[in-house]
């Protein structure tokens, strides 16, 4: 009876195994190619017409569009040059609707919406790899495609009182026969201090425990209007020095005191931690300084960049108000200065936007000396205004260092170099987006990952050397924890522009621009095998040609939620979507 039985259970299981498989057979199915065909087909559901952009086709500037960034600071490293910005970010009513229609200081504030440290990178300054943003003081978070207990959880400096971190400068340094990284930042405007890596995408660290590196009990700095907006520079040595300090109400300081000098810029020498000061800050002269200190190392000499106030009009150098100046010094750091120049015009003024500070940096990269600046111009594009991204232009000097005015442009630099498609990249590489955004996650290769992903919605990389010929290509990308769902990526080359591509005016509201076109290489499918939902799976493809020369690349996505409303801000909902990660072409 029990071998009768055990029979009958085995028989059972058996026919249960069948069963199982068969399900799991009927819900799983290959995606064909006439299948993705259909998928991007405009008369069976594709749009007309790709997400808007809200940067053109072709332009470099603002230099990412799926995040803001102000008040940038440059490194390079490696023949790569990171960027550094406040983390300007979207805040929300009560009703979950952004502050957009006014912008009023009631209804938005920097010391709320700047939310940690935003970093990019890139190795021809057209293509920008976000890296995500890190929280160094808080303040809260308000953007949904960030965990909020992570990021309170991963906050570096719990010091009363502190609790901005704005306007980064950043330095390396070997020490101890390893490279060092260090980024200081303002407490708003009551003190300055670092936080230090090894890496420069981090995890960053902060070495000075419970204190501040300056605060208004350091010497020479109590009647300073504000105390922030560093600026590092090292010198040929391997000295580290800090530029810092601003305002423009000089009651506070002291006798002598004029808007002509307003005796508020502050310098000092560091030891050689770089977390510690070598001696007591110094006072020194800045013509119509306000804000915005930065000091770059370029060909040996030194050049200090700061903002003037708004009372600058009518002076001896012909600095305007709100314009970036510079100095120049030929015998180190604390040497004598020029006399002030402009270099940078206020984006108001230049661009036509309504921008009402400015800010920025120059940097050396592969033998060409450039500035990277904030404007409006991103958030103007969108119908808002006050939020600030980062551009970059071509800086020109000559035999004698002497700068020339330099254009604000919404081209931007020219490609630096291409990029090599035959090494794994990272899809939140981009030079030129339309619907998406980026957001963390920890099993990512850069612990980043682009979301949003609805129908219609882009990615493009400029400038892609494929050299003798690709004909396979593979990606890396998430699945989402959903029942039937379907995804794919089609890879076009060479696009066009549509809509709106003057380069001598603005986009807004209603003057928006996208690309269209191109030439289908391949299609990539996205769907889950049985136990893939939630996880990250490569899918490599044979494409449909070989592709050689240098093309831009375009990633159109297909989704089965399929097409949604423009997505102008950052959305919770739109991660129900497949989220991609990494590619590679083969050859």
């Amino acid at each position: 009876m029990k071998n009768k039985n055990r029979a009958v259970f085995i028989s059972s299981m058996f026919i249960l195994l069948i069963i199982f498989i068969f399900t799991a057979c009927q819900t799983y199915r290959e995606i064909t190619k006439s299948d993705m065909e259909k998928f991007f087909d405009t008369h069976r559901g594709f749009p007309d017409t790709l997400s808007n952009s809200f940067k053109v086709y072709g332009f470099a500037n603002p230099v990412a569009t799926q995040a803001f960034g102000a008040d940038p600071t440059a490194l390079v490293y490696n023949d790569r040059v990171y960027l550094y910005m406040s983390n300007d970010t979207f805040l929300y009513d009560d009703n979950g609707y952004v502050h957009y229609e006014t912008q009023t200081a009631e209804t938005f504030s920097y010391g709320k919406g700047i939310q940690g440290i935003r970093v990019l990178s890139s190795e021809d300054l057209v293509n920008w790899t976000c890296h995500g943003a890190f929280n160094i003081t808080g303040p809260e978070n308000t953007n949904p495609l960030i965990d909020s207990a992570e990021w309170d959880d991963s906050q570096l400096v719990e010091i009363s009182g502190v609790n901005r971190s704005w306007a980064p400068a950043a330095a390396w340094k070997m020490i101890d026969g390893k490279p060092k990284f260090f980024l200081y930042w303002g407490n708003g405007g009551s003190g300055v201090s670092v936080v230090t890596a090894d890496s420069p995408t981090g995890p960053w660290t902060y070495p000075l425990g419970r204190r501040m590196l300056i605060t208004r009990n350091t010497p020479n700095c109590d009647n300073v209007h504000f105390l922030f907006d560093p600026g590092v520079v090292i010198d040929n040595e391997g000295n580290g020095y800090l530029f810092f300090g601003g305002g423009d109400n000089i009651s506070v300081a002291g006798g002598g005191a004029t808007m002509a000098d307003t005796k508020m810029a502050r310098r000092v020498k560091l030891n050689p931690d770089m977390i510690s000061l070598a001696e007591d800050p110094e006072q020194w002269r800045v013509p119509y300084m306000f804000e915005a200190s930065e000091i770059a190392n370029i060909g040996g000499k030194y050049y200090y960049m700061y903002s003037t106030h708004n009372s600058t009009e009518g002076n001896p150098f012909g600095l305007g108000n709100a314009v970036l100046a510079y100095m120049v010094s030929s015998d180190g750091p604390f040497g004598n200065y020029t006399d002030p120049k402009t270099v940078l015009n206020h984006p108001q003024r230049a661009l036509g936007t309504r921008d009402s500070n400015n800010h920025g940096v120059m940097f050396e990269f592969k033998g060409q000396a450039y500035i990277a600046y904030h404007t409006q111009m991103l958030a103007e594009a969108m119908g808002i205004f006050r939020y600030r991204a980062t551009h970059i232009d071509r800086m020109n000097m000559d035999s004698n260092g002497i700068i020339e005015e330099i254009p604000l442009t919404r081209k931007g630099a020219a490609q630096a170099g291409h990029l090599n498609p035959y090494i794994v990249n990272e899809a939140e590489t981009i030079g030129v987006q339309g619907g998406i955004y980026t957001r963390p996650h920890s099993e990512a290769g850069n612990k980043t990952v682009v979301t949003s992903i609805d129908t219609g919605d882009w990615v493009l990389v400029y400038g892609v050397d494929f050299d003798s010929g690709a004909n396979k290509f593979s990606a890396i990308v998430r699945i989402p924890e959903r029942d039937k769902y379907t995804g794919a990526i089609e890879l076009r080359i060479n696009p066009e522009a549509d809509g709106h591509t003057d380069a001598n005016t603005n986009l807004n509201a209603v003057k928006t621009t996208r690309i269209k076109g191109g030439e289908v290489i391949g299609r990539v499918p996205v769907r889950a095998k049985p136990g893939e939902k939630g996880k990250f799976i490569t899918v490599t493809v044979d494409l449909d040609k070989t592709v050689t020369g240098i093309n831009d690349l375009v990633f159109v996505f297909y989704s089965s939620l399929g097409v949604k409303p423009l997505t102008i801000f950052p959305d919770n909902r739109h991660k129900d979507a497949f989220e991609f990660d990494q590619w590679q072409f083969h050859k």
